[in-house]
């Protein structure tokens, strides 16, 4: 029976995987059999910093060909295995074992002939590691004034550690403990392998201290250095603008200059070949500090990108000379790109904005042009991250005019003309209720409800811009809101039922939804019954049907209407159901004073005779009653001039 370890750190099947894989790459003979050999670990323990002594042992083989073993240990994952022939012994110390990884260990077993065995169980364990830190340079406190930057400071870091391979796979990061002044996002770290540099941009018009730390791990330690970044009111800022004409720059062909009426020094400059030839331009920067590079630039067909930026050599921006517009006419736009150095405001004026960090001194700034049909009139360079402030301009619709009840959708329009664009908002000084403004795209919205007509309706909109004091515009248009008459409504009437003879008084119930409410008028559709009325004023419908109306199902359409202009109309129709006649019942009959009484049952409000004959073929009428109760009498008051008489009641006169 062969026995299996696993420590933790591997599943089972993990295991298994990585070691089928690697059953592949030995010389495996099934001439040898280790019967009943189980592998153990004993102990392991810290040799150097980057190894660890492991021991491990065995049980014999049974099989007696075998003469010795070889031990065999490996990294998971990694293409590393090393082989130890131990001889005759059923034990062994390993002291190149690998520290802080997954290690793999079996056991073959050999012949004279040096023909190995199948391997024998499979442990796997991860061996603990203990790695020194990596190293930062110390870093001092800084104090600097308000709208600069501190840096780019000079940093050295180490790791005598395995791992990193490199020192450029070190991850750097950094944290403030103020994100106010300093969001972590404005942070920005440049160079390479041992030598890295760090600048720290504080928000515009911020100042405050911050903690500011430098973190480097190696991804399995971490180590740190903080300073205390301390920024101070500057009275007066010194802001920069310089503007630099694009025929200035030193040009490698094919990029070059062409006469061009309409920009700003009657040329610019274009490549006559994609991805090909450079601008360099040189400029003498006055004020340490992050710097925006703003360009005008023509781009009439959508480019994929229109120039590569450098500064300094550094590493390469790209400038989108359309950014989602193409254009015949000379704009200005922003270098910004994914992956150049971000800063954002507090305040969040500029957002995620491409920034470059200047010292004192000369500066080299290098186009690559991209795209044929891009042209660069002039550049601008500026520490101004709120740039050129222009208060927007708003545009609002024409006067409208439109009917109550109908929704009214309209855009209003704004541009913001600085050089480095604002973000706008769209927002509402005064308008009726129910009015709505987006405030990012300007479209505004309303439906006049029945009390808003007729009407006359200012809207007033305003837009403001997102720089450090915002700036506004604000203007107004009319909206007319006409009245529209619309249709009364008539309330819906369940189906009746009424007896003949019986009364039916049924009101019904109409509104109009006009403001102010217009005069109603009801009226019978065609296909009334016979005797049903209404009230044109009041809805009041009243029908008492006959004798002859009886079982019967009547449809009753009722139609109110306005007076409005043009008139209109809504009806609703409902069913009266008249059963049959209930059977005429002789309750009593009598003989006084020589009148003959008969005591009927049927029903009341329908009119019955009592008719006689003496040989009931002749019929004669007597008496006609309209019964008052479902119980009434009919008398014959002439009985005592007859020997005899017959008598009957009927339906009717």
């Amino acid at each position: 029976m062969v026995g299996t370890l696993y420590l933790e750190g591997l599943s089972q099947s993990e295991m298994k995987m990585k070691f089928v894989k690697l059953l592949g790459k030995l010389l495996q003979r099934r001439e040898v059999i280790l019967h009943g050999m189980i592998l153990a670990l004993l102990s392991s323990g810290p040799v150097v910093r980057a190894a660890l002594r492991v021991t491990l042992a065995w049980d014999p083989s049974s099989d007696k060909n075998v003469v010795g073993y070889i031990l065999h240990n490996g990294v998971v994952d990694t293409s590393y295995i090393d082989h130890t022939d131990v001889g005759n012994t059923t034990s062994a110390t390993l002291t190149n074992v690998l520290e802080g990884v997954a290690n793999f260990f079996f056991v073959t077993g050999y012949d004279s002939k040096s023909i190995e065995s199948v391997p024998s169980n499979l442990i796997g364990t991860n061996c603990p590691g203990t790695y020194p830190l990596p190293t930062i340079s110390a870093i001092p406190d800084y104090q600097i004034g308000e709208n600069s930057s501190a840096g780019p400071i000079i940093l050295t870091n180490g790791d005598d550690s395995f791992i990193p391979a490199s020192l450029d796979d070190l991850y750097i990061f950094g944290t403030s403990s103020n994100p106010t002044l300093v969001p972590d996002g404005n942070i920005l770290f440049g160079g390479s392998d041992s030598n890295r540099t760090m600048t720290v941009v504080p928000a515009i018009n911020e100042v405050g201290s911050a903690i500011i730390t430098y973190t480097a791990s190696d991804g399995t330690t971490n180590a740190s250095r903080s300073f205390l970044l301390t920024v101070t009111p500057t009275l007066p800022s010194r802001l920069v603008y310089l503007k630099v004409e694009a025929g200035s720059a030193t040009l490698v062909p094919p990029m070059t200059a062409f006469p061009d009426a309409s920009a700003s020094g009657g040329q610019f400059i274009a490549t006559s070949d994609a991805g090909s030839g450079t601008a360099t331009f040189t400029v003498d920067i006055p004020v340490s500090g992050v710097y925006l590079i703003l360009c005008r630039v023509r781009s009439p067909d959508k480019p994929e990108a229109s120039f590569v930026v450098s500064a300094d050599d550094a590493a390469l921006d790209i400038l989108d000379a359309s950014q989602g517009t193409w254009t015949d006419d000379w704009r200005w736009t922003i270098v910004n790109w994914p992956g150049g150095f971000k800063v954002s405001d507090s305040n969040g004026s500029t957002n995620s904005q491409t920034v470059f960090p200047f010292t004192v001194g000369q500066h080299r700034i290098t186009f690559w042009g991209l795209e044929p049909d891009i042209g660069l009139d002039e550049i601008l360079i500026t520490n101004d991250r709120n740039s050129i402030r222009i208060r927007p301009i708003l545009s609002v619709p024409p006067d409208q005019s439109i009917n109550e009840l109908t929704t009214l959708v309209v855009t209003n329009t704004a541009t913001d003309t600085n050089i480095l664009a604002n973000a706008l908002r769209f927002s509402l000084v005064a308008a009726p209720t129910g009015v709505n403004l987006h405030p990012d795209t300007g479209v505004l919205t309303w439906t006049p409800t029945e009390a808003q007509g007729p009407s006359t309706n200012l809207i007033t909109v305003r837009v403001t811009d997102d720089g450090s004091t915002p700036l506004s515009d604000t203007r107004s248009f009319t909206v007319v809101v006409n009245e529209v008459n619309s249709p009364p409504e008539l309330m819906p009437v369940p189906d009746l039922t009424i007896r003949p003879g019986s009364r039916l008084i049924m009101t019904n119930r109409a509104y109009d939804p006009d403001i102010p409410p217009n005069i109603l008028t009801f009226s019978l559709g065609i296909g009334a019954p016979v005797g049903a009325a209404i009230d044109a004023s009041n809805g009041v419908f009243t029908w008492q049907p006959t004798a002859a109306q009886a079982d019967s199902t009547n449809a009753v359409t009722v139609w109110v209407t306005d007076d409005g202009s043009p008139p209109l109309s809504h009806s609703t129709t409902f069913r009266v159901i008249v059963p049959r006649l209930s059977p005429i019942t002789l309750a009593s009959l009598s003989l006084t004073n020589r009148q003959f009484r008969l005591g009927v049952s049927a029903d009341s409000g329908i009119s019955y005779s009592l008719q006689a004959s003496t040989n009931l073929e002749s019929w004669v009428s007597l008496t006609t009653v309209s019964a008052a109760d479902a119980d009434f009498e009919l008398v014959d008051t002439n009985a005592a001039a007859f020997p005899y008489r017959f008598y009957r009641v009927v339906v009717g006169p």
